[in-house]
């Protein structure tokens, strides 16, 4: 269960080398039974044959892909149980229990659980109309009918719980590991977050140390130093406001501009996975500052285009709007 998808489920254990085996083992052991009850002396070659298809059919159905049968193989493994049966049903004289047909129903009742529910309960209903059908033309005792189709019945409702039981437990342990990995991702998220606050904070705190320590030595303030503290102010609202839209280009120039007297005003509205600004369109932003002398510049990028750029300019003389693209 460690790769658990829709198909990942080792096709309900049955696509694994231990099953194979386990199968082998059974029909190992129905040969040994063979051998006690005196059916090899004569061997009657129908009964062989009965016996290799229904080997045939283990091996097929225990076939090596993490995944239900498909195509002729899944057809294969009811074809061996009828064909099993037939023969064995040529050898019998008398209905009793038969291991051979048993084996037989083993093979499509555990088809059902591997993950071909249709296929294998079309073959378990053949091969129970196959031994009624002959019980009825050979006019066999009810008894000996039921205690034929007893272990084949139960043998498909076995399939049938297994399978139900498997596809709860898969859904179960897909939701478990949607909500870990959910949860997973909501935590790595939030520590890529912090550590991008914890970035940010410490470039900020580098914007600003210089002129905090200028002003904490000062003995007062004059138009000049206000004049940078107007522009270093600037700088980090621009920065905490509109992250996608700070560049070093668009920053140096708009911090120039401020200092000629020119109010700025970035804005971006947040929008998760919006496109930062481009080398290319800060360069060409940077350009636009630096040809405005006086007024106001409002530089912006909206949630509904997000790619899309504004700027529109004011310099009490004329006002206009350039449009560019943040790429």
């Amino acid at each position: 269960m460690a790769t658990m998808t829709s198909s990942g489920t080792g096709a309900a254990g049955l696509a694994t080398r231990g099953a194979r085996w386990a199968m082998i083992a059974v029909w190992c052991c129905g040969i040994a039974q063979g051998v006690i009850e005196g059916r090899f002396a004569p061997p009657a070659p129908a009964y062989l044959g009965a016996l290799l298809v229904a080997l045939l059919g283990a091996v097929v159905l225990t076939y090596r892909r993490d995944e239900p049968l498909r195509g002729l193989r899944a057809w294969a493994v009811p074809a061996a149980t009828l064909t099993t049966t037939a023969l064995m049903l040529t050898v019998v004289d008398q209905a009793d229990a038969t291991w051979v047909i048993d084996f037989a129903s083993y093979l499509v009742a555990l088809q059902i659980g591997r993950g071909n529910p249709a296929i294998g309960g079309i073959g378990l209903a053949a091969q129970l109309a196959l031994v009624v059908g002959w019980g009825a033309l050979t006019e066999q005792s009810a008894s000996g009918i039921g205690a034929m189709l007893s272990i084949p019945i139960m043998s498909g409702v076995v399939g049938v719980i297994w399978r139900l039981t498997l596809r709860n437990m898969v859904a179960r342990e897909r939701a478990h590991r949607s909500e870990a990995a959910e949860s997973a991702r909501r935590g790595a998220a939030a520590r890529t977050a912090a550590e991008q606050y914890r970035a940010e904070l410490g470039a900020i705190a580098r914007e600003v140390q210089d002129v905090l320590e200028r002003l904490r030595d000062a003995d007062g303030i004059d138009d000049d130093f206000l004049t940078e503290l107007t522009a270093r102010e600037g700088t980090i609202r621009d920065r905490i406001r509109s992250p996608r839209l700070h560049h070093p280009d668009i920053a140096d120039a708009a911090a120039v501009a401020r200092r000629r007297g020119v109010r700025v005003a970035i804005l971006a509205n947040h929008v998760p996975d919006a496109p930062r600004i481009s080398d290319r369109a800060a360069r060409e932003v940077a350009a636009v500052l630096a040809d405005v002398g006086e007024g106001s510049v409002v530089i912006s990028s909206g949630a509904r285009a997000a790619e899309a750029l504004s700027i529109v300019i004011d310099t009490g003389k004329e006002h206009r709007r350039l449009e560019l693209s943040v790429r």
